[in-house]
């Protein structure tokens, strides 16, 4: 396989990495982009409309009226699932890298704690570098808590494999992608609150820098650092220098695989979204051909088709996959409200953590598996399942 088009696009030279790691990113991305986003700015609509305002949602407010914070926010906001854009070798993750898998299945728990621990431990909280880590931090909650809230309704509706074998794990991928793309349609344009979606603004580059751009440091370094704690193998197939780009000076070392994430995530949605009629014929193509899978090719409706009986406005009864007692009759709106509510709950105790010492005790409700949303069960524990076939 050559080098990826989506990195051939932002950079040109010939890609001797892809040489080194001919399996890397052939299985990516656990999407619902426009869904993160809009779970992150309408949490912080949220608090403006708080009756009661304290000191704590002021200051949460005041973070995210800069878009410099706020983009850091919604690159949080899609935080586990850049790995999936990455050209990461893939080692044994049943979809998605084995780092943004392991973040799901319980790992955000450690991630979000480590985190915690580093904002936590400057004297001054409110400078640049501070500042940038702490609106990452919020976003990276919003969506820990959106996919605790949403996934088991789309695994319930679109099903999971019951096998390990290769026809059936794509069948259930693919699935779930519409699935959750159809939910995004809804948010992005029939929803009667919609609320303002931009790619671009999901990506903090250091615009100041000369080409090659990099990710902002003080968000890197909250990355890295973080990973490094949880689990050091990860930092090390992060850390693998691209070979066509110098060195320069750069605190955190050469520039490095996870600097690519927001060309990558930008151009693999470029191709997600896109409604040109060629385009899209050549990936329905290789599809067809099933020579091999990739999320990427995977596309959004065309023309903003939707498929309203999979929102489930009617009320139809579901359960947690992984079998929490209790019947569930929401709706996709019903789940975001709540995602809004809970992510302004974890949001406010951070908060009032900053200038405290309960620590890692501020994210107690973070401590649950993003697949399933419980805390002591993860993907193989799933049993429950309705799968609807959407007709788009």
């Amino acid at each position: 396989m050559g080098s990826p088009v989506f990195l051939r696009i932002f950079y040109p030279e010939p890609i001797k990495f892809w040489k080194k790691y001919p399996k890397a990113g052939t299985v990516s991305s656990m999407p619902g982009i426009v869904t993160h986003s809009k779970v992150l700015k309408d949490s912080i609509a949220l608090l403006s409309r708080r009756k009661k305002k304290s000191y704590l949602h002021r200051s949460i407010q005041a973070l995210f009226n800069s878009d410099e914070y706020l983009t850091a926010g919604l690159f949080g906001s899609i935080g586990p699932n850049i790995f999936d854009y990455l050209p990461l070798k893939k080692f044994s993750a049943p979809f998605g890298s084995d780092i943004s898998f392991y973040l799901h299945n319980g790992g955000s728990a450690a991630m979000s704690g480590s985190m915690i621990d580093r904002v936590f431990s400057y004297p001054d909280k409110n400078n640049e570098w501070a500042a940038f880590q702490r609106a990452y931090l919020y976003g990276f909650i919003s969506h820990v808590v959106a996919d605790s809230i949403f996934h088991p309704f789309v695994f319930f509706f679109s099903g999971f494999p019951d096998s390990d074998l290769r026809r059936e794990r794509i069948l259930y991928r693919e699935r779930n992608l519409l699935f959750q793309y159809n939910i995004d349609n809804y948010f992005r344009f029939h929803d009667e609150e919609r609320t303002p979606f931009s790619l671009e603004g999901m990506l903090p580059v250091d615009r100041r820098r000369i080409r090659p751009r990099r990710i902002n440091q003080p968000v890197k370094a909250l990355i890295m650092e973080s990973l490094l704690d949880c689990r050091p193998e990860f930092v090390k197939s992060l850390a693998v220098r691209l070979p066509f780009v110098r060195s320069g000076e750069n605190d955190l070392g050469d520039y490095n695989i996870l600097d690519a994430a927001p060309w990558c995530v930008r151009a693999a949605y470029r191709l997600k979204f896109t409604m040109s009629e060629r385009v899209r014929s050549i990936v329905g193509e290789i599809r067809r051909r099933d020579r091999f899978f990739s999320d990427f090719f995977v596309l959004y409706p065309e023309r903003k088709k939707l498929n309203r009986d999979a929102l489930n406005f009617h009320g139809e009864r579901w359960q947690y996959p992984a079998g929490r007692p209790g019947s569930l009759y929401d709706s996709v709106e019903a789940l975001m409200r709540a995602c809004c509510e809970k992510t302004v709950d974890a949001w406010e105790r951070l908060e009032a953590g900053l200038y405290g010492d309960i620590g890692r005790a501020a994210a107690k409700d973070l401590d649950v598996n993003a697949y399933t949303g419980e805390a002591r069960a993860g993907y193989g524990d799933m049993r429950h399942k309705n799968p609807l076939r959407l007709r788009l």
